[in-house]
C-alpha cells in the first residue's frame, strides 16, 4: 500500500489528509483519512516543517492499514547540500522506518537537475526526493502513477480533500 499525505492550513488549524492505494498505476483510493487539527504552530521562514510534520503525525496515528511507501507535498531534501526538508524530517520523527518520496511542485534554490521529471505533455517539472528508497525508482513510480497530466491524478485528489471539511472516512 502507498499512502499520499497533504495538509491545508486554514485561519483556525488545517486539515490533514491521508489516501491509501494498493499500487502505483491505481485509478482510485482504497481508503481516505482526513482530519481536522486545531492547534497549528504559525508558519516560520525556513522553518516549514515544524509546521507541517505535527500535522502529519497526527494523520498518521489514525492510519489503520500497513503502508509500503509515503507520498508527501513537498521535498525530502533540499538544494544540492542535501539540507533535510519536510520529508527528512518526517523519516527522523518515524519509529518504522518507510520509504518516503516527496513530489515537490516548485523549484527549491539549488535543487539538481536529477530531481526533475516530466509528466504528460507538460514542460514544467515536478521535482522528486527520496529517502528510503532510491531516487530513480522513486522518479520511476511517480512517472507510473494515473493520470495525462503532469500532476498524478490521485496526489492532486488528495490536494483537493485537504480543502473540504471532514473526519475519518
Amino acid at each position: 500500500m502507498i499512502l499520499m499525505i497533504d495538509v491545508q492550513y486554514h485561519l483556525q488549524g488545517a486539515t490533514a489528509v491521508a489516501g491509501l492505494i494498493k499500487d502505483w498505476q491505481s485509478t482510485q483510493f482504497d481508503k481516505t483519512y482526513t482530519i481536522d487539527i486545531k492547534d497549528v504552530l504559525d508558519y516560520q521562514a525556513g522553518q516549514f516543517y515544524q509546521r507541517e510534520l505535527p500535522c502529519i503525525l497526527q494523520l498518521l496515528d489514525v492510519i489503520e492499514e500497513h503502508y509500503d511507501y509515503i507520498i508527501i507535498d513537498g521535498y525530502v531534501f533540499l538544494s544540492a547540500e542535501q539540507s533535510p526538508g519536510l520529508g527528512f524530517h518526517l523519516w527522523d520523527a518515524l519509529t518504522i522506518k518507510k520509504p518516503i518520496i516527496g513530489v515537490a511542485k516548485n523549484f527549491f534554490k539549488d535543487t539538481p537537475k536529477n530531481c526533475e521529471i516530466l509528466r504528460g505533455k507538460s514542460q514544467k517539472p515536478l521535482f522528486i526526493t527520496s529517502i528510503g528508497i532510491d531516487l530513480i525508482d522513486a522518479k520511476q513510480n511517480i512517472l507510473k502513477m494515473s493520470g495525462e497530466h503532469r500532476i498524478p491524478d490521485l496526489i492532486k485528489k488528495v490536494d483537493s480533500l485537504t480543502k473540504q471539511k471532514g473526519s475519518i472516512d
